[in-house]
This record gives structure tokens, C-alpha cells and sequence, in this order.
């Protein structure tokens, strides 16, 4: 599990509370950074076989808050924490929580790797090291 200690301010807010596009793109991140811990690299430098780019591309998002996103305000201190599930050679869910002393946002995200070849993006692949090491 990976955590980040968050203090709210003017990034991390909107007008009417926490931002949910702040909130997102948090938990892209964090997600992002889980799989590159999973393969022991940056996800920048995952590529297939072939050695062409691969990407981990969001397919799926969900988030649940226990209290309006509202309740959330400037100077409140939480933590984004999130775990990491290999579902497949292809995809990659991982469950990220932000908590506040009083309240939480659960985001769930579902990723699949495309390939990146002269700015496009292709069909789902494996990354080339398909097993970290020491890993299952």
C-alpha cells in the first residue's frame, strides 16, 4: 500500500468543496505510480516485447464518498492510500481511498495497456516483463 499525506488548499478544492477533478487526477497518479512500483520501473519505460510504449489506459472509474463532496474544506489534512490488483497480463485495478478525519472518497480504477506506436494508440497488450521480480 502506498500513501500520501494531502493538506486541502486551492488545487485540491472547488467552489463547492473537494474537487473532483483534482480528486481524479490524484488517483490516476497514484494509480499510475502503483504499477510502475509493481514492475519496478517507471511507467514511462513499460514496453511490450517489441519494445514499443505501452500505456496503462483507464477504462473504468467509480468513486463513493461517505459525505458530500462538499464537507471536504481548505486546511483539512487526509490521506490517499491505495493498493494495487493485477487482474490479468493486461489489467490492472486498484481501490485508492482519500480520508479526512471526517469523511472519505473510495476510487476504484480499472486500467488496460494500449500500445503507443507514432502517437496513436493500438490494441491492449502485455507489458514485456510480465512478472515483477520476486513477484507471483
Amino acid at each position: 500500500m502506498t500513501t500520501r499525506h494531502v493538506v486541502l488548499g486551492l488545487p485540491t478544492l472547488a467552489t463547492g468543496g473537494l474537487s473532483e477533478n483534482w480528486l481524479l487526477r490524484e488517483s490516476g497518479d497514484l494509480h499510475w505510480s502503483l504499477i510502475g512500483e509493481y514492475f519496478g520501473t517507471s511507467v514511462n519505460k513499460l514496453a511490450d516485447a517489441d519494445g514499443t510504449r505501452l500505456l496503462p489506459a483507464f477504462v473504468r472509474v467509480r468513486h463513493t464518498a461517505s459525505a458530500s463532496l462538499a464537507s471536504f474544506a481548505e486546511l483539512d489534512e487526509g490521506e490517499m492510500s491505495g493498493e494495487l490488483t493485477r487482474l490479468d497480463d493486461r489489467r490492472f485495478l486498484s481501490d485508492i481511498r482519500f480520508a479526512t478525519g471526517t469523511a472519505h472518497v473510495d476510487v476504484r480504477l480499472l486500467t488496460v495497456f494500449v500500445r503507443r506506436s507514432d502517437r496513436q494508440l493500438a490494441g491492449s497488450r502485455s507489458p514485456a516483463a510480465s512478472r515483477p521480480p520476486g513477484g507471483p
